[in-house]
Parts: structure tokens; C-alpha cells; sequence
């Protein structure tokens, strides 16, 4: 399934302050991207999300990622990247399959390169994931998203279900539990809705246990 759903995804965009425009590739990530998306993820936390929360928290999260937690993250979901004359821009992945604390149709990270912000790297990344998890018969789409996110996930078409809060360490931080259908009600004859069933709490119960298995948060 993986095979036949990721595709590469090329687009014309405008550079940062060169007034031309560059060709930005989607593609699938490889093992051998983890230690550049470590950094970018790492980058785009501490400038990025600086405006919604505090330099202890920023640091927490970032604290806790890691090279091997980004090739484990490669070999369990099925992800990204944005690629522009082969600097990695952007990355992001969904979950295919439920396990190690996600949901299936899960995305779990998501990251833009600050100086490639604004520029529809996060639209093309969620446009790859969508397409993969439709592929894969998935229903729905969810994800745990910073008050960073949470304006890029609602222009995807996410709307908010729950605003959650996760422990790092001795800090807290509030996110947003978000979810977008990919079918109708119609659309589902009689199969069960996987998301809409479950309590309100679903949410935080999902993050207490990713914070169980120390994922990158928020």
C-alpha cells in the first residue's frame, strides 16, 4: 500500500528573497533524512512556536526529541518530505495503522522550516498525507496540534475537538485535539466511525499515552 500511495509532488514556489521561483518536492522520507529532519524539527520549535509559548516549554519539547526518535518515526508511519534543491523544508507523517500510541490516521508531526514559512510547504505535506491515508482506506484524519499549527491544520480543513494539556518534564503545555473526516456519512454505509463514537476525553487519552512513550510533543 505504501508503494502504490506515496507519490513524489513537485510545485513551483518563490524562494525567500531570491524573487524566483524553485521547484519544492514531496517525497517519501528515508532513514537517512533523520539526523537533518532532527535539526529542522528542533529549528522550527524553538523560532517558529516562540510567539505561543514560553522559552522553558520550548525547550522542554525540543529537549525531547532525538535523531533515533526521528528513524523510528520513519520506519513506523508513513512520512514526508519537503524537499527544495535537496534541503529538506519540511516533513511530516501519518500514522497507516494503529500502534505505539497513535491512532491510525494519526499525523504526528509536522514541521515547516521557519525561512520556508508561508510559502504552502505545510499544504503540500498535508495534501501527501491525506492522499496516503486515503489509499489506505482510512475514514478520518486527527492530529495533537500547537497553537502554532492549529491555524495551518483549520485551513487543511481540521476543525478542534478538545484542547488538551501534556507534561514535559516540569513544564505544561496546551494543544489542540483536531480531527477531519475524508468521507462523508454517506459515505461510510454503516462502518464505524472511529473517531466520533468515542468520549470527549479521547483526546488526552491519546496524549497521555504518547507522553507514555515519549513522542515529541506538543
Amino acid at each position: 500500500m505504501m508503494a502504490r500511495s506515496v507519490r513524489d509532488i513537485s510545485r513551483s514556489v518563490v524562494g525567500p528573497g531570491y524573487g524566483r521561483r524553485v521547484s519544492v518536492i514531496v517525497r517519501p522520507a528515508v532513514v537517512g533524512d533523520a539526523a537533518e529532519l532532527h535539526a529542522l524539527s528542533e529549528e522550527a520549535i524553538l523560532r517558529s512556536a516562540a510567539s505561543h509559548y514560553t522559552e522553558p516549554q520550548l525547550r522542554a519539547w525540543a529537549g525531547r526529541r532525538s535523531v533515533e526518535g526521528h528513524v523510528r518515526m520513519i520506519e513506523r508511519t508513513a512520512a514526508f518530505v519537503a524537499a527544495e534543491e535537496g534541503r529538506a523544508v519540511g516533513f511530516a507523517t501519518v500514522a497507516l495503522a494503529p500502534g505505539r500510541g497513535l491512532l491510525a490516521g494519526e499525523v504526528d508531526q509536522l514541521f515547516v522550516r521557519p525561512d520556508s514559512s508561508g510559502r504552502g510547504v505545510a499544504r503540500l505535506l498535508l495534501s501527501a498525507l491525506e492522499r496516503a491515508a486515503r489509499d489506505a482506506g482510512l475514514m478520518d484524519l486527527v492530529t495533537h496540534a500547537s497553537w502554532r499549527a492549529v491555524p495551518v491544520f483549520e485551513r487543511h480543513g481540521f476543525v478542534q475537538m478538545e484542547v488538551e494539556t501534556v507534561s514535559i518534564g516540569d513544564q505544561q503545555l496546551t494543544r489542540a485535539f483536531m480531527r477531519k473526516p475524508l468521507v462523508t456519512a454517506g459515505q461510510r454505509d454503516g462502518s464505524l466511525d472511529t473517531y466520533s463514537h468515542l468520549p470527549v476525553g479521547v483526546g488526552r487519552e491519546a496524549a497521555e499515552r504518547a507522553a507514555a512513550l515519549s513522542r515529541g510533543a506538543p
